[in-house]
Parts: C-alpha cells; structure tokens; sequence
C-alpha cells in the first residue's frame, strides 16, 4: 500500500471505480501504467469541469425521478464524505452516484450527449457496467441500476458555458437493471 524512493512514502490511493475498470484493462481512455501512476500521486488526469457539472445535473435528475416513483435514493455530498462512500474498506473505495439502501441496491449514473442515444440503445458499455458492479459488489447488493441521460446539444451547450439550463424537456433517458 506503500511505495518507498529514497525514503520517502508515497501512500496509493485506493482502486475506485475509474481506477479498477482501467486496471482490468477495461477502459481505453486509460492505460493501467498512468492509472497506477494516478493512485500513488505522480500522475494527475483532469476531466474537464463541463462534464462533471452535466453529470451533477444528469445525478439530480435521476434522483428526482426515482423519488417520483416512489423509490428513496440517496445522494451523498461529495465533500461530506470525503469523496469515499466505503471508509472502513482500506484499499477500495470511491463514490455511489446514488443509493437505495432500503432496496439494497444503488444507481449508478452516466450523462451523454444525445449523439449517442441511438448508438447506446444496442450498446452497453463495459467500462461504465464495471464500476456500477464494483460498488454493488463492495456494499454487498445483488442488482445496481445503469442510468444515461442524454443531452441535446442547446442544453448541453448551457451546461457546458456554467449556465442553468432553460429548458430539460428534450433530454432521453436509457434505464437498465443488472446482476452482481
């Protein structure tokens, strides 16, 4: 868990959802030797602010859809909880999109742009199955929920700029239920 150069520790990070699906070789964006890199502080990948705001707000709206269905998921707050919903778990760890905990199961959820809606209707993407697996697996659930929610380019285009957007009418959603 340690890496020792001249001594001084380098503490790994723990494997998360990202890290894990790059170290199964999983991801294509990611080689396992910068995700390695990554997890011991000596190499830094940035996602570009614009997609984690249209992800915060792809989050929100799965929420409320779950809540208008009668479901109770559960939004953690990222800085609460130090960005790991799994503390006592000391190499794994990372954050659940949402969870139902009184269905055992949780929400993993992922925004696109609405370019890839038809692509995503035959398709299923192993990478982003794999961390929604990974945390169904660490709290011990049988099943865990795929959301995409798709944004037209104007909407996404306000997302993107930091604006509030004006209108959601024309979003799509895709909803998928999987096995542990």
């Amino acid at each position: 868990n340690y890496l020792i150069l001249e001594n001084e520790y380098l503490k790994m990070k723990k494997i998360t959802g990202t890290t894990f699906v790059s170290l199964c070789d999983k991801d294509r964006f990611n080689k396992k030797g910068d995700t390695i890199l990554g997890m011991m502080g000596l190499y830094k990948s940035d996602v570009d602010p614009k997609y984690l705001r249209r992800g915060d707000l792809a989050e929100d709206i799965v929420r409320r859809t779950y809540l208008k269905y009668g479901h109770n998921p559960v939004a953690y707050d990222k800085k609460s909880v130090n960005y790991d919903n799994f503390e006592n778990e000391p190499l794994l760890g990372g954050l659940i999109d949402l969870e139902l905990p009184d269905e055992e199961s949780l929400i993993e959820v992922k925004s696109k742009s609405m370019s890839k809606y038809l692509e995503y209707q035959t398709y299923e993407d192993e990478k982003e199955i794999f961390q929604g697996e990974f945390y169904a697996y660490l709290r011990n659930y049988d099943n865990f929920y795929m959301e995409w929610i798709f944004f037209d380019k104007p909407t996404e285009d306000e997302i993107f700029a930091g604006q509030k957007p004006t209108t959601l009418m024309n979003l799509k959603r895709i909803s998928k239920n999987y096995k542990v």
